[in-house]
């Protein structure tokens, strides 16, 4: 027992210590926490949706492959000396630091882009082919994002030295480090936010209760935190150099990414818990993965109102009675005393069940919230109508 503190001194070897020298072990603790908490969720994520698996799932698995190996190297590179005082590790481990620290960082890169890519194949997915404009709106912002993340790894890579990009300790080692992170954290920043604001856009127009309007935005306002943590990280790198002890105040740069990282994978998929996903049901089609009710209703007549240019409507309740009679246009009354030469009528067709609509091309149950407008004008030209 230690007589200062009174505290049990703990003798023999450890898997790795915290002390003013070295930070190592909570950059361990990040990494394990940050890996296997991914991992779970993802796990969640494939029970989920096992029988809905589409290409934001895929994006997803992509996003985890690429993160494991960048764990990797940030481990790889723990064990050589990171998050140590540069005064107890060798030259020579320490260019092995920093050659696994410049893999870590191009595999960090990738691994956002990619859980970055999986959220706007999710919000593709939910709000249909249907709204082709939506459609193409998300599908430019998958190049952007590939774009982001091929221009985000050159500008963090180019012209630095490979052996000796951590610790930092001259400009000449990587001109601009700073700026360089700072661009990349802007474009960052700017997307994580737009995940937030393009759902409020998508289902600003549809015909849904404010309550599911406002838990779909709510399932990708998760992805706030990530900003957080982004410009958290580029404190860091802003602030270590100037530490006296570079090597351990290094290590608050690679917590910070690695705690992105990791909320990152997590909010991807948070949108795909049950909670969630039944908020995709607008009542236009299934009840995301839970039902099995087809869409659509048969031998029901109702009538409504609505408007042009792609707002919603609010529609009528539907008549619950059974009819099999044909529908056809009823007499024509004069809408006007003076004569006319034209008559509209508008009325509803008794369709059958729409079995498919709720099925995709590829067969297979999707998240969709969907906006249906069906309009059936038709009119008759009658000449000197009384």
């Amino acid at each position: 027992m230690s007589e200062e503190t009174g505290l049990p001194v703990l003798d023999g070897e450890r898997f790795s210590t915290i002390t003013p020298d070295d930070h190592g072990g909570i950059i361990y603790i990040t990494v394990f926490l940050a890996l296997t908490y991914s991992i779970l969720t993802l796990g969640a994520r494939v029970g989920i949706k096992w029988n809905m698996l589409g290409d934001d799932d895929w994006a997803m698995g992509a996003a985890q492959v690429v993160a494991l190996g960048q764990y990797i190297s940030v481990l790889v590179a723990l064990s050589h000396g990171l998050g140590k005082s540069t005064s107890i590790v060798s030259s020579e481990e320490y260019a092995v630091v920093s050659k696994a620290t410049y893999t870590s960082q191009i595999l960090i890169i990738a691994a956002l882009a990619l859980a970055k890519c999986s959220v706007i194949l999710l919000i593709r997915r939910v709000f249909t082919r249907d709204m082709k404009h939506f459609w193409m709106i998300c599908t430019i912002l998958l190049g952007l994002i590939g774009v982001w993340a091929l221009a985000s790894i050159i500008t963090v890579s180019a012209g630095c030295s490979l052996t000796n990009l951590v610790p930092l300790t001259d400009d000449s080692q990587c001109p601009g480090y700073a700026a360089r992170w700072k661009a990349v954290v802007a474009l960052d920043v700017a997307t994580e936010l737009l995940f937030v604001i393009l759902p409020v856009y998508l289902v600003w127009g549809l015909q849904m209760s404010r309550n599911l309007k406002l838990r779909v935005v709510l399932a990708f306002a998760f992805r706030i935190p990530v900003a957080a943590f982004a410009l958290a990280f580029l404190n860091a790198v802003n602030t270590y150099r100037n530490h006296e002890n570079t090597g351990v105040a290094y290590s608050a740069v690679i917590i910070w990414h690695q705690v992105e990282l990791g909320y990152s994978l997590i909010a991807a998929t948070i949108p795909c818990l049950k909670s969630f996903i039944k908020s995709f049901d607008t009542g236009f089609g299934l009840e995301v993965g839970y039902n099995t009710h087809p869409y659509g209703s048969a031998n029901s007549r109702g009538y409504g109102n609505g408007t042009k240019g792609g707002q919603s409507f609010q529609m009528s309740s539907l008549k619950g009675s059974e009819s099999t009679k044909d529908s056809s246009p009823q007499t024509l009354g004069q809408l006007r005393p003076e004569q006319i030469k034209n008559t509209t009528n508008i009325y509803h067709e008794n369709d059958p069940p729409r079995e498919d609509a709720s099925i995709t091309s590829g067969n297979s149950q999707e998240m969709i919230i969907r906006r249906d407008v069906q309009w059936d004008v038709r009119h008759d030209y009658v000449p000197h109508a009384k």
